[in-house]
């Protein structure tokens, strides 16, 4: 591990980076398909069953089963050949690593060795399992299933069986992987001489990997808890007492995620540094072919693995760009928990659908900022609840009989406080233009009568700006809804409510069901959720009724408080102990 360190935490965190925006990528483009084809605009535990049994659906999945795998085997092969080249008193480079990860996946593909691929997949799946249970529980769909099973003692026995299962069947195979690259031994002839090899040195073996496994773990507990208490005592010092444990709760899940990624790595290289060592111990590494390390000292093999390191970069970093500047539709459908949206902006914080609004919403770290537009005389689309300015300016005008520069020189955010004396009437565009990959917007079409253009002109921006993903579009008036998606079936759109009544559930023009928070009960969920909509509940502002409604598991909350919301849905009592311990410390 020491001789080629450095190497191998560059190749394995950009390759890991890289290769896994890519696949996060073609994940995100097959689930908007696979539900697009199912009928569904989302995925929700009631028709999560209905989305994977459909042929689009599995045929995605069958392509990013293969991808993945393809994508582990190129990860393994480089290991193998870095600590060749270790047992080998060879320094390698992290592009000699990928090409030797290359070479020996198209070697394995050429053989048709399914019985490498497989039990690479269940070697990882085995080493990850811990990562992969923390991972689950941000999964909505899967972590609802994993709560629900939690209650059977059936599926709990499951939960171990099935790991010890594929530990046995995995065991015979330790060493295949070195035996078929190191040792070019294939067939049945690789199977029988990774099993002698196993039986040879079973318990220094297994000792070694179980020690080195649970020290992994245990350091990453003690980094993390190190790290949470760091952050908790820079954010009593630093933040403010209203946002301290909204704050220290996204902190906590950055920093978790980011040790889960390094905890994962340390895990592969260590594994297969301990079985790289013991087959040079146990085996008759004399009779190995003489192994040629892909790149070393080789023209040619090095200038294509930095090409191909490159494009894999390249195409990395396009990947994670899109998803940090445009959105990640399999994020918001299947990983957030209960989404935050700051009706108005924080319109608590600050005058409504103003932009001063939208900054705080931006602050206080809410996932939407819920806005109204309706159209000027002149044809433009501003932001503006009521119909006239008499409530937010003391002018009884509307805002339809006023043009663009009549309505800028407006203040609008005077009636709030002094503070924001002289905050101007914002155009959609100047809201979309500051939104841009630091907010999403659910964008409410006042109705303005079933002639008008804004629904159009609403939706020419939303394409301008490219935010197809960052954006919703609701609408009491439910034509504006089915033009937009005639127009635009992969807008999301939402049917704003009091209550739901007579074909709201099937109707296909709508992605979202807006609602008044009161009428939200547990049959209204469920029907919306196996109908595959979201269900929006509004405007929440108590903590009872935040906590009723994550009982029900609603997908989105409009609230006028995202940092109270975001502290109730989002609470954990060692994280809310931990912060008043440290401001009694620092008193």
């Amino acid at each position: 591990m020491k001789r080629n360190r450095g190497s191998l935490w560059i190749f394995e965190t950009l390759y890991r980076l890289s290769a896994g925006a890519i696949f996060l990528w073609l994940a995100n483009q097959g689930l908007r398909l696979a539900l697009s084809r199912s009928g569904y605009s989302y995925l929700t535990p009631d028709n999560a069953l209905q989305v994977l049994v459909h042929p689009w659906t599995l045929a995605a999945l069958a392509f990013l089963a293969a991808l993945g795998l393809m994508i582990l085997m190129i990860e393994i092969g480089g290991l193998v050949t870095a600590y060749a080249g270790a047992a080998s008193s060879v320094r390698v480079k992290p592009t000699d690593i990928l090409m030797g990860g290359l070479r020996e996946t198209a070697a394995a593909l050429r053989r048709k060795d399914l019985g490498l691929f497989v039990t690479g997949l269940v070697t990882s799946v085995i080493l990850h399992l811990f990562f992969i249970g923390r991972l689950l529980t941000h999964i909505r769909p899967l972590g609802f299933v994993l709560r629900e099973a939690a209650e059977h003692l059936w599926s709990r026995g499951m939960v171990l069986g099935v790991p010890v299962v594929c530990l046995f069947c995995v065991v015979p195979a330790l060493y295949l992987f070195h035996v078929r690259i190191m040792g070019r031994k294939y067939g049945p002839d690789g199977w029988r001489t990774s099993l002698a090899l196993w039986k040879r040195g079973w318990l220094e073996t297994g000792l070694w990997l179980l020690g080195g496994y649970l020290l992994i773990v245990v350091l990453i507990a003690a980094v993390y808890l190190a790290a949470m208490c760091l952050t908790a005592v820079l954010t009593v010092l630093l933040v403010e007492r209203e946002m301290e444990l909204s704050f220290l709760t996204e902190a906590s899940s950055r920093v978790e995620l980011t040790l889960l990624f390094l905890g994962a790595i340390a895990v592969m290289r260590y594994h297969f540094a301990v079985v790289t060592v013991q087959y040079s111990r146990l085996g008759d590494t004399e009779e190995d072919h003489v192994r040629e390390i892909p790149g070393a000292g080789a023209g040619n093999s090095r200038r294509d693995g930095l090409m191909t390191a490159a494009i894999i970069g390249f195409l990395g970093a396009g990947c994670l760009f899109d998803a940090a500047y445009n959105g990640n539709f399999l994020s918001k459908s299947v990983a957030v928990q209960i989404g935050i949206t700051a009706h108005r902006g924080y319109s608590s914080e600050a005058p409504e659908n103003t932009m001063a609004a939208l900054e705080a919403a931006v602050e206080a770290m809410a996932d939407v900022a819920e806005i109204d537009v309706q159209e000027t005389k002149d044809g433009y689309v501003v932001l503006c609840h009521d119909a006239d300015l008499q409530r937010t300016a003391g002018i009884r005008r509307a805002v339809a009989d006023m043009t663009l520069g009549e309505l800028t020189a407006v203040d609008v955010g005077g009636w709030f406080s002094a503070e924001y004396a002289g905050e101007p009437v914002p155009t959609l565009r100047e809201v979309m233009e500051y939104a841009k990959g630091k907010i999403d917007l659910n964008i409410e079409l006042k109705n303005m009568g079933n002639n008008s253009a804004l629904p159009e002109k609403v939706l020419e921006l939303v394409r301008e700006y490219d935010m197809m993903t960052q954006c919703i579009v609701t609408s009491t008036n439910p034509r504006y809804l089915k033009r937009l998606k005639e127009l635009e079936p992969e807008l999301r759109t939402g049917y704003i409510l009091s209550a739901v009544y007579g074909r709201s559930y099937d109707d296909e023009s709508i992605d979202v069901i807006s609602i008044r928070s009161d009428f939200v009960n547990a049959r209204m969920v469920e029907r919306a959720h196996e109908a595959g909509k979201a269900v929006h509940a509004w405007t929440v502002n108590t903590k009872m009724e935040l906590e009723r409604l994550r009982a029900l598991s609603v997908d989105n909350v409009i609230t006028d408080d995202p940092v109270l919301a975001r502290e109730i849905l989002y609470r954990e009592e060692a994280t809310e102990t931990l912060l008043e311990y440290l401001r009694m410390l620092l008193r």
